[in-house]
């Protein structure tokens, strides 16, 4: 019988020995992988934890500071300021403010146009400039929201939805919308390209309709809403940046000017967005609240996500 000599079993136990290294340095690279994608992930759980505390941090700050400032026409003055980077004023017409990892922007609703009572022809206005497509998407509304069957010269009823566009859904028939998004498939609407569609969306909201604020909108929304010519509309800007008091007296001696629903104030019922970066964590919170006290709360929040 054959059997091995001790050179031979020495390079056998030999061969033994440096599978068994090899197995345990696999092992052990595996192991330090899966440690080190932990580690990764901790890290990065971290850096979500940290982003949304700071955020929602951010958030109680300005839910502090809106109520307690003085204001004017067209911004929150912080007279007592909780954080030293905060800004001394606070314009909420959606431009940006950074703090450390935060930035956040408020848009006062007052230069917002809210969807609870759609006005068919200024979002109609706001929309497109086409004089067509203007008056399809003014029929098209005031034919969803209206409570009868008779279709409007450029309008849609239920027939059009069903037939037509072979859509299960029909005209709403009611007054109120649901979300700003309705919109989009409402006849005419749903043919704006994806940028005309993003810019229309951004000026609205979905809430309690507030007095407009004639110191926020932009020329294009004068135009719309003062019914004027868009140079005319250009020139009342103008105006407003070099002398406001001069703006309000001219404005307010047009004939479409309605105290009833415009005005030169904030009403102080907010949409605030906030973003927090750390690392390549991001956190957004969005809520609107409305800051006019009451006799049970100070404010009320009506709205809030957070991504």
């Amino acid at each position: 019988m054959y059997s091995l000599n001790r050179k031979e079993r020495k390079g056998f136990a030999l061969s033994i020995v440096l599978w068994i290294v090899a197995t345990l340095m696999l092992g052990i690279a595996f192991i330090m992988g899966i440690s080190k994608e932990t580690i990764h992930l901790t890290r990065m759980l971290q850096d979500k934890t940290t982003a949304t505390i700071e955020a929602q941090n951010m958030l109680e700050i300005l839910k502090f500071q809106i109520p307690t400032a003085d204001y004017d026409a067209k911004s929150f003055i912080l007279t007592d300021k909780i954080l030293p980077k905060l800004p001394d004023k606070i314009i909420p017409d959606g431009r940006k403010y950074h703090v450390n990892h935060t930035t956040f922007y408020l848009q006062d609703v007052s230069m917002l146009f809210s969807i609870s009572f759609p006005p068919p022809s200024v979002l109609a206005g706001l929309a497109t400039d086409k004089r067509e497509l203007r008056f399809t998407l003014e029929d098209a509304l005031s034919d969803w929201v209206d409570k009868d069957q008779a279709v409007r010269l450029n309008g849609a009823e239920e027939a059009y939805y069903r037939i037509k566009k072979k859509v299960d859904y029909r005209p709403r028939n009611t007054p109120t919308l649901q979300s700003p998004d309705e919109l989009r498939i409402i006849k005419g609407y749903d043919t704006l390209s994806s940028d005309q569609w993003q810019t229309l969306k951004r000026q609205l909201y979905y809430g309690r309709g507030s007095m407009l604020n004639l110191a926020f909108l932009d020329p294009k929304q004068l135009s719309v809403v003062l019914q004027i010519d868009p140079m005319q509309a250009e020139i009342y800007a103008m105006m407003r940046e070099k002398d406001f008091s001069q703006f309000i007296q001219t404005v307010s001696g047009l004939r479409t000017f309605y105290d009833e629903s415009m005005g030169f104030y904030l009403s102080r019922h907010v949409r605030i967005h906030i973003e927090t970066t750390i690392g390549k964590s991001h956190t957004t919170l969005e809520t609107l609240i409305d800051f006019k006290s009451n006799t049970i709360r100070p404010f009320t929040i009506e709205d809030y996500k957070a991504f």
